[in-house]
């Protein structure tokens, strides 16, 4: 049910959103056009509750004035001047020096100096070059502080100290005309009526009403526009939510679609502008109907969508794109100059198709050309058409460079292959002026130089380990008579203290002898000389013995081993005698370097498809961080001079190497852990077909 619902407010985010702005943006726009046609003060006028309180009244009634006074004055003598007021919704009378020159009363001659008409409750009186004015009974201060100030709400009437008769009428020469004895009483409608075109009055009533509804229709959308883009803003999560999912909708169609579908839009983007171009400044529809604006705008914002949420797979997502991957399946197959000679023909393809069509449009500019006499078009016509025969010429180069770079890439790719496999010897044959002659004669510079470094490190290791073989062997004699002599002096009758020096002396002596096997043992690992013994082996089992084999000096410290192997065989492929000596290692380390009273963990586990044993210990000393414990004579605390040579995990790492696996130690704080990994051993056949015994 919650899922129901956040579906339906994401929905009606997405919908009060787009809804929302288009009301907006359409809405603000008319009401920008609506105060510059109308002007904000007719605006504010439409909401004055009596239409005699508006500017535009005031306009209408300065015109009205502005007429009698001109027919008392005959200004306009066949009388046109009047045809201004007949609107039958005013009453007046004109008066010149005591002579009624014309009226349009009830009949009462002078009621209006009375304000006597029934229905009229506006009253305006000329005397004397001066206006009065009554409203609802009450005179009106018309005049102010006498200044009259154009644009500002003031009545446009004569009187102002700086607005006389003759400038209200906008006469040319007013000393030649005299309104000293014009009377004009002037009486308005109440609520005037609409007499047809003679309907002034009710003109300005019905604007305001006019006025007023163009308001009521530009603001409530306007309103509801921002309401409901209010709402969807409160509801951005759910908005978010929405315009992810119609990002996912679009973003399933290809690029080409999309690019097809923006044509149309950029059309009718440009025909909401020119509708609001023409609308702004003719007052009139021109260039395309209003409605495009809001279907513009939705797709507008589905491209902006989608650019946000498909930014990174628009390219991916296209046909061409497709159509490239399926090209390039099983690519990675092909040799390295068919793809180069691939790519070029697409290339040179695309580039021929491409010349194809300037050619056409070419050949049609030319005819154009030739058939209108234009020397111009024609010009231009031959300057493509040599344009083009230099392009076709550049392409045959092109094609003859690339599959000449081809053919040499693949020479090239060959020799490199040929080293990666060993082969020191092996040259590409390349022309010299070729562009990867050069590149060529590097790689053969450092093959000659991997093949020496190879000789060097060869006779290097072998001399190496032919050293320590006769160092060994020549300081096993010495140790020999060193032994011989310890044990004739063992046997004989001598005091204690010379006995202890005798004792010392064998310990020391069998520490030493056990070092240079250990020394020889190594370097032949290291050097890839130690021959080895393969075969099927249960790890487990092989734990088990060593193990048991140590169960004396086990017994003799105070660890507590914990063991956790598994029941059941875990085979591996490897020499079990250097295995073996791995695992002695690893627990000979153990017993002498670990915490009194601490336990020792004994694990093995199948992990992938390889066999993990780790043995985990808590030191007695603090190990020092970043030491490479496999090195060569390392040990955890450098100033200790008694116990281990520092040879116990190089023999370790080196055996388990050579072997076919993988060591390693990890130090976490005071918690030592080795790790030794191998892969299983699936059989029957061993890994190295037809051999039982080789050396590494």
């Amino acid at each position: 049910m919650d899922t129901k619902w956040t579906r339906k407010k994401a929905v009606i985010s997405l919908l009060a959103f787009v809804v929302g702005i288009n009301l907006t943006v359409i809405f603000s726009g008319l009401a920008v056009l609506l105060m510059i046609d109308v002007g904000p003060r007719r605006v504010m006028d439409a909401f004055q509750g009596d239409y005699q309180k508006t500017r535009l009244f005031r306009t209408q009634t300065g015109c009205y004035l502005e007429a009698l006074i001109s027919y008392a004055l005959e200004v306009d003598g066949d009388g046109r001047a009047a045809e201004a007021v007949r609107d039958e919704n005013i009453r007046y009378e004109i008066w010149n020096k005591g002579v009624l020159v014309a009226s349009k009363t009830s009949g009462i001659q002078g009621s209006l100096e009375n304000r006597e008409q029934d229905g009229y409750n506006f009253y305006l009186q000329y005397r004397d070059g001066a206006v009065q004015i009554w409203k609802d009974g009450a005179e009106l201060d018309l005049y102010g502080d006498g200044f009259y100030r154009e644009g500002w709400d003031q009545w446009r009437l004569p009187g102002y100290s700086n607005l006389d008769t003759g400038s209200f009428l906008r006469l040319a020469y007013p000393e030649e005309w005299d309104w000293s004895g014009i009377v004009i009483q002037m009486a308005v409608a109440e609520k005037p009526l609409d007499y047809g075109d003679s309907s002034g009055m009710y003109y300005v009533s019905d604007s305001m009403v006019h006025y007023r509804r163009e308001v009521y229709a530009v603001a409530i959308p306007l309103l509801l526009g921002l309401a409901l883009t209010i709402w969807s803003i409160l509801w951005r999560r759910h908005l978010r939510q929405a315009l992810q999912t119609v990002g996912g909708w679009t973003g399933q169609l290809w690029l080409e679609i999309k690019l097809l579908l923006l044509a149309p839009l950029l059309l009718m983007c440009y025909g909401a502008v020119s509708a609001i171009y023409y609308l702004f400044w003719y007052r009139q529809l021109r260039g395309g109907p209003l409605v495009l604006l809001p279907i513009a705008f939705c797709g507008a914002l589905l491209y902006c969508n989608d650019a946000k949420w498909n930014w990174d797979r628009l390219r991916i997502h296209s046909f061409c794109g497709w159509l490239a991957r399926q090209f390039r399946t099983g690519e990675d197959k092909l040799a390295l100059q068919t793809r180069i000679r691939r790519r070029a023909v697409i290339m040179v393809t695309a580039a021929a198709v491409l010349a194809a069509g300037v050619a056409v449009c070419d050949i049609l500019l030319f005819r154009q050309s030739w058939r209108h006499r234009s020397i111009a078009g024609v010009a231009v016509s031959l300057l493509m058409g040599v344009l083009g025969l230099a392009i076709f010429v550049w392409l045959r180069y092109f094609w003859r460079r690339e599959k000449e770079l081809s053919e040499d890439l693949g020479r090239l790719w060959k020799q490199v292959e040929a080293v990666r496999s060993g082969d020191y010897s092996a040259k590409a044959e390349i022309p010299e002026d070729g562009d990867l002659a050069v590149l060529s004669q590097a790689l053969r510079e450092i093959q000659s130089g991997l093949e020496n470094a190879l000789e060097e490190r060869t006779r290097s290791e072998r001399m190496k380990v032919e050293l320590i073989t006769n160092v060994s062997h020549d300081l096993k004699t010495p140790l020999t008579s060193i032994l011989s002599y310890a044990d004739l002096l063992d046997g004989e009758d001598l005091p204690d203290h010379v006995r202890d020096y005798v004792t010392i002396l064998r310990q020391k002596a069998f520490q030493l002898r056990d070092m240079v096997q250990e020394v020889f043992e190594v370097s032949k690992a290291s050097s890839g000389e130690l021959s080895l013994r393969w075969e099927a082996l249960d790890l487990a089992k092989l734990l088990r013995q060593t193990l048991a084999d140590l169960a004396e000096p086990i017994a003799a410290s105070t660890l507590v081993f914990r063991p956790q192997l598994p029941e059941e065989p875990v085979m591996v492929w490897a020499d079990g005698d250097r295995l073996y000596r791995v695992f002695q290692n690893l627990i000979q380390n153990t017993l002498q370097y670990a915490m009194e009273g601490s336990r020792v963990y004994v694990v093995l586990r199948v992990q992938d498809n390889s066999a993990v044993v780790r043995v985990q210990n808590i030191s007695r000393e603090e190990l020092p961080q970043g030491v490479d414990f496999t090195a060569r004579f390392v040990r955890g605390d450098a100033s200790r001079t008694d116990g281990g040579s520092g040879l116990g995990l190089a023999i370790a790492s080196s055996f388990t190497r050579a072997c076919g696996g993988a060591f390693q130690v990890e130090i976490n704080g005071d918690l030592f852990t080795a790790e030794v990994v191998f892969p299983l051993y699936v059989g029957p056949e061993p890994p190295v077909a037809g051999m039982s015994e080789k050396t590494v």
